[in-house]
This record gives C-alpha cells, structure tokens and sequence, in this order.
C-alpha cells in the first residue's frame, strides 16, 4: 500500500515539474521578439560587396590596355592599374606606355621583362598629368627601365618602391618636378636615376651603373641615399639639398658640380678622383672625406665649410679659391699621392678658423692675397706646417711642437699656449 502511495506521489511530482517547465519556455517564446514571417515586396537586395568594390582597380591585360606597334601594353584611360603576373617585353616595343593622365600603376611585386631590341619598360606617350609608378621590377630593357620624363613639369610623378636593374639606359627617369622613393638602380647602362629641376629623391641606392649613380637639376633634394660601385660620379647636380647620403668607390667624384646647394651629413670614400667636387656659393657641414684619390674637398668660390673632416685623401683635404670660409673642419694625413696640404687656397680673401690638421706634405698652404687665418693647428707636416704667400693676415704662429710640457693634476695649472694673443695658431 504505502509503494503505491508513494508511486503516485512520484508520477504526481514530475507531471508538476513537466507543466511549470511547459509555462516557462510559453512565456519565453512569448517575450521573444522576431521579424515577420513574409519577406517584404520586390527583389532582395545584396547584403555583400561586388566584385568591382572589393578591388576597384583594373587589372592590366591585353584586354584592358591593348598595345600598338610600339608597346606590349598601352593605357589610354585614367585609373589604377595593376598586374597579375610578370610581362614578357617584345623586340621593338616598350613595355607598358602610358598614353592618358591620372594613371597609377602598381606592378604588385611582379616584374617587368626586356628582351634583346626592346625600347623601354614604362614610358610616357606625350604630355599626361599625375602618373605614378610603384612596387616591383622593371629588368632587361634595350632602353630605360622607367622614363616618365615625357610629361614636361607636371608635379605629379613619382617612382617609389621599384628596382630598375641591368636596362640599356637610364635605370629610373622622372624628369622636372618628380619624386623617386625608395628605389634601386642597379647596373643600368646609363644614370641610375636621373631628375631634372625641382627633382626629389629619397631613400635610394644607385650601384654598379655605367654612368653617374643620381642626377638631379636645379632646385632637387636628395636625402638618405647611396651611391656606389658607379662608372661616373655617385651624385651629380646643381643648386640642390643633399642630406645623409653616402658616395663609396664611384668612378669619378663622390659628389660632383651641386653649385649653390647645401650638403649636411654626407659622406665620400675611396672614391677615384675627389671625395666632394663642388662648384661655388654652397654652405658644406658634417660631412666626411676619406681615402678619395684627389682631394677631399674642392670648392669654388664663395663656399663655407664646418665641422668636415677629411682623412687619407691623396691630394689636399680642402681646397678653396676665393671668399671661401673653413670653420672648425679637421684634415689628417693628407697627400697621399706625394703632394698635398690639410688645408690649401689658391685665390684670396678666404677665412680659416679653427681647423686642424696632423700630417701629409703641408698643413696649410695659403697662396693668394687678404687670406685670414685665426685659431688654427698644424702638426707633423713633411715638408712645412705653414707655407703662407705675402699680404695674408693671421694671428701668431706658437711653434709648440718641441716644447716639454709638464702634466697637469688638480684644480689649476700654467698655461702652456706661451701667448695670450685669442687668435694665436700652433704649430704641435
């Protein structure tokens, strides 16, 4: 009796449970909200992005930029292009030519192919605005790798991120007003990159061209590049800002012509003629010469130098002519090739102040009238640490290369410059 009973309780129990579980999940669904049953009139509209808005760009192709006579491929139409994959040049042809302003093409890491008697591999077709160049190889053209020099002094040309190497000519061209970003040139036939006026250049390294390494024009800035192993100078131009480059073991000068222009931080060594060869009326600072065959530094007139240092250069270490100014510059070992000084001035009205130099032939030859020497030292010339013609002025020369001097230890000692005279140059 009482298993019945308890059977019962038990059914009981669990139909109590089953019903309170039934009325929760009622009033659950009943508080849901849900969107109605029937989808609304007309077509349904595409939640996802077409195939044109997920890459709007346009592929190049020979269905997109068909090429004539003279060109693999050819761009009439303004856009952004890119490759799918490497182009193969053609006897006769360019590469791709760009026949329309507005025009970007992103060679998406692929390369573009020269062969034997090709032109060019990126050219220009008449005046077009704004064509920009970027991120691949342009290799083996019969012409130049890149030349956008076409579109006379639009402003918007740029090459950035593009190795040109082994072309028949110039390895990257741009013309006035254009910019050339991260870039290499490498063992082009001619210039490795190459501007004209208003030309920048950033961030890139020209080696091993037959020619000069960068060549840029009137009113140019280079900045943070290198040029080396190149058949002419590494870095040639005129009336330019040339900042943090470095020329090593070029053919001829490590920087050559760069009348009224500015160099800050470069650096020239083992080059084959001189380290730095400048023209007149520029302002070189912290720049560095070494082991040049010629001299570390030539100048024209008008042309101040500070704080530079030349080192082991085979002829003299600064030369300068007229109305020139070498402040606080140091030359050491100088003359290398059997004849040289520190320090040399060929014309008149010059100022040195504050240099030193430490060995080769002479450490200051001055020759010229109304040449002002002030704060200077000499040391361990071979032949004389002060050759000065007639009518210069300079402050006493202390010979103090004999001297004995005692050490100094503590708070205070005698001074051994044996002058007074604050303009006084020594000799050590």
């Amino acid at each position: 009796m009482n298993m019945r009973l308890n059977g019962t309780k038990q059914i009981k129990r669990v139909a109590w449970r089953h019903s309170v579980g039934m009325s929760a999940l009622v009033l659950m669904v009943a508080g849901a909200h849900g969107g109605p049953l029937t989808p609304p009139a007309g077509p349904v509209g595409s939640t996802g992005k077409t195939i044109a808005e997920a890459e709007p760009r346009i592929a190049l192709s020979v269905a997109t930029a068909p090429g004539d006579a003279n060109s693999v491929l050819r761009i009439t139409a303004p856009g952004s292009y890119y490759l799918t994959g490497n182009i193969t040049g053609q006897t006769g042809k360019h590469g791709i030519e760009v026949a329309a302003s507005h025009v970007t093409i992103d060679l998406n890491g692929y390369a573009l192919v020269g062969v034997a008697g090709s032109l060019s591999g990126i050219v220009m077709d008449g005046f077009v605005l704004s064509t920009v160049v970027r991120n691949g190889t342009v290799t083996e053209w019969g012409g130049d790798g890149v030349n956008l020099d076409g579109s006379g002094t639009d402003p918007g040309k740029r090459v950035e991120l593009v190795i040109a190497r082994n072309n028949g000519a110039v390895g990257i061209g741009v013309g006035d007003s254009g910019r050339v970003i991260d870039c290499t040139a490498v063992d082009n036939a001619l210039f490795g990159i190459s501007g004209a006026s208003a030309t920048v250049v950033s961030g890139c390294v020209a080696r091993g061209n037959i020619g000069s390494g960068i060549v840029v024009g009137v009113g140019s800035s280079i900045s943070g590049s290198t040029a080396r192993l190149n058949g002419g100078s590494g870095f040639q131009g005129s009336s330019a800002s040339v900042i943090n480059c470095a020329a090593h073991n070029n053919a001829v000068n490590g920087f050559s012509g760069f009348a009224s222009s500015v160099l800050i931080g470069c650096i020239a060594t083992e080059n084959s003629a001189n380290g730095f060869s400048l023209s007149s009326n520029s302002r070189v600072s912290d720049c560095t010469a070494t082991g040049n065959t010629g001299e570390g530094f030539s100048a024209g007139g008008t042309t101040s130098f500070t704080d530079c240092s030349a080192t082991e250069n085979g002829l003299n270490g600064f030369v300068v002519i007229n109305n020139s100014a070498i402040r606080g510059c140091v030359a050491r070992a100088n003359g290398a090739a059997g004849t040289g000084a520190g320090f040399r001035t060929t014309g008149s009205d010059n100022r040195l102040e504050r240099n030193s130099t430490n060995g080769g032939d002479f450490g200051f030859q001055i020759s010229g009238e109304r040449n002002i020497l002030i704060q200077n030292q000499s040391g361990r010339a071979t032949t004389l640490n002060w050759s000065i013609v007639a009518n210069s002025i300079y402050g006493p020369i202390i010979d103090r290369s004999a001297a004995v001097l005692g050490a100094a230890s503590g708070d205070s000692a005698t001074s051994t410059l044996n002058t007074t005279d604050p303009n006084a140059n020594f000799t050590n």
